[in-house]
């Protein structure tokens, strides 16, 4: 996989692997070069950013994570209407108004990677959507 990695400059640290005990194919691998084709380069962060990434990931690794939830009013929604649909299209509007929002970071490396393409199969609108019990897949 080292030299598939290395020919399609893949970085092996930010693929999850899909194989037996959690080890990276060769499918997880171009899956992952297909994914970096849609993707700006990686940017170090600099400055605020970079301090603001350091300190979310340190606190990541020592908080104990919590949700907040809030209630909305849907009573005026046509009967039968798709809340997931409705949502998945509330992230792509965000993500297009602030590209910031679709976009991956990698705390080894300290990068961010832009995600130009936005659609519901991009991974962070992806992992948006999948905080909501209604639209976890």
């Amino acid at each position: 996989m080292r030299t598939l990695a290395r020919k399609l400059d893949v970085d092996l640290r930010l693929v999850e692997g899909t194989g037996p005990g959690g080890s990276i194919t060769r499918a997880d691998v171009e899956r992952a070069a297909k994914r970096m084709s849609q993707t700006g380069p990686a940017e170090p962060l600099r400055g605020l950013r970079r301090a603001m990434a350091q300190r979310m990931t340190a606190a990541h690794a020592e908080i104990v994570p919590a949700t907040v939830t809030d209630e909305a009013d849907i009573d005026d929604w046509r009967q039968g209407e798709d809340v997931t649909i409705r949502l998945v299209r509330a992230i792509a509007s965000a993500c297009k108004a602030e590209p910031a929002l679709n976009a991956w970071y990698h705390s080894g490396s300290g990068e961010r990677c832009l995600i130009g393409r936005v659609d519901p199969a991009s991974p962070s609108i992806r992992k948006a959507a999948s905080s909501f019990p209604c639209c976890a897949t």
